[in-house]
């Protein structure tokens, strides 16, 4: 049964006995590919043995000794700690070392900071390793690092055109630049040009591996990538490697089989319930009369008031309890904490969502299409970004203050810019279907 013969023609108010005439369209979706394959998943699957999880323990502290370990020599101890950081965290299990691993880049970082720019390290892989690791942990490096790459014409020198793994590795570290470093442009152009010019080649001396991971990431970098599913990937290509550790292959299998049964565990609960409905969930609601979702809802939510659920069709009013009742668990934490004044920004932040939906399914179902200086405003409001980082500011601690609330309101750059990246890509991506 799809969502389309589920839901009622006609939607009934509990108590007033308004009703709403719903003029649905579908998109044909077909029904889910996996059916209810993982109905046959048991809990019992779940059970881990406690001699698994012992090792599994044995494991990690045998990684944080890894990264704990001094070395007299700074320079080799933060080159081979950088390498064994970037090797967790391409394995997918970066998450479970987080305070080591913050603790080290910290040193390598003071480090450094006080050194000229030419003391860094002279191989460019390393170079653009740790310039890649520190931006992403968040701290200040000068782009400046990779000068000592480029010849006497300011041109980035032909000598590294051989070294493959250095360009993967400069080629990596241009995705975390910064508007006005143009010497990453610059790197970024470079090394495309010469990665695809190396896998087109077929080098047989080059390694396979090698050629393997430059292609993907040629695909998709690991700023723009999935920790999840580029773990999948190196994996494999990491267990091949002659070089390996035995302790973090083994480590990586364990968690990624983990949560892979945690995630078969959550489909397992997912499915129960879409059976127990009798409901297809391969029907999305996008595609079911968004005015009749946002239309009652947003009436109602500017009130913020449970009694206001008897406006909404029946359907809607499992909808409206369930936010209110979520962001009456978000009041009585921040009351706790003495910052119950953050929820009104993310109250007023979710009141505006309702509003810029609304008028989007107006536009919809008035056949009416909006210029672009019309469109754009409404659209990077759509994408929920700003209701989002609203949210996600409430758990921050003392990062989070109140003027941090008042920046998100005033409209920031960096909001703006995320907002209109995502709506772009996602309008590129969807428009054939959404025609």
């Amino acid at each position: 049964m799809s969502i389309e013969d589920s839901l009622p023609s006609t939607l009934t108010s509990a108590q007033t006995g308004a009703t709403h005439v719903v003029g649905r369209r579908s998109a044909g979706f077909h029904p889910s590919v996996w059916g209810d394959y993982f109905l046959n998943y048991t809990s019992g699957s779940m059970i881990t043995d406690v001699r698994a999880e012992q090792h599994r323990e044995k494991l990690k502290m045998e990684v944080k000794r890894m990264l704990t370990d001094a070395d007299d020599d700074f320079d080799k101890s933060s080159d081979n700690k950088l390498y064994l950081i970037d090797q967790i965290q391409r394995l997918g299990i970066g998450y479970q070392f987080g305070r080591e691993i913050a603790e080290v880049l910290e040193q390598i970082h003071s480090w450094y900071s006080n050194r000229d720019h030419a003391d860094y390290a002279d191989d460019l892989c390393t170079a653009a390793r740790m310039f890649r690791l520190l931006r992403q942990q968040g701290f200040r490096i000068s782009c400046d690092i990779f000068d000592k790459f480029k010849d006497s014409n300011g041109e980035f020198s032909e000598s590294l055109v051989k070294d493959v793994r250095g360009l993967l590795s400069l080629y990596e570290a241009s995705h975390f630049r910064v508007n006005g470093e143009d010497i990453l442009e610059e790197a970024l152009s470079f090394t495309i040009h010469h990665l695809r010019s190396a896998v087109e080649i077929d080098d047989p001396k080059l390694n396979r591996n090698l050629v393997t991971e430059v292609k993907h990431a040629l695909k998709r970098s690991l700023r723009k990538g999935l920790v999840r599913l580029d773990a999948w990937h190196y994996i494999k290509l990491y267990e091949e490697d002659a070089s390996h550790s035995e302790v973090l292959l083994e480590l990586a299998k364990l968690d990624f089989n983990c949560l892979q049964k945690f995630h078969q565990k959550e489909l397992s609960e997912i499915t129960r319930q879409r059976v127990k409905r009798g409901k297809n969930t391969g029907d999305v609601t996008p595609n079911v009369s968004i005015s009749v979702v946002v239309d009652p809802v947003g009436r109602s939510l500017p009130r913020w008031d449970i009694g206001a659920i008897d406006e909404l069709p029946q359907y809607m009013q499992i909808f409206y309890k369930a936010l209110l009742d979520t962001y009456e668990e978000f009041e009585k934490t921040l009351a706790k904490q003495g910052r119950t004044y953050r929820l009104f920004y993310a109250k007023e932040a979710m009141k505006n969502q309702a509003k810029v939906y609304f008028k989007e399914a107006t536009w919809f179902h008035q056949n009416y299409t909006p210029t672009l200086e019309e469109y754009m405003p409404l659209a990077m409001e759509t994408t929920a970004y700003g209701m989002l980082a609203t949210a996600s500011f409430l758990g921050m601690g003392d990062v989070a203050s109140k003027d941090a609330f008042e920046w998100l309101l005033s409209d920031p750059k960096i909001l703006r810019g995320s907002m209109i990246v995502c709506r772009l890509m996602d309008d590129i991506v969807s428009h054939k279907v959404h025609i």
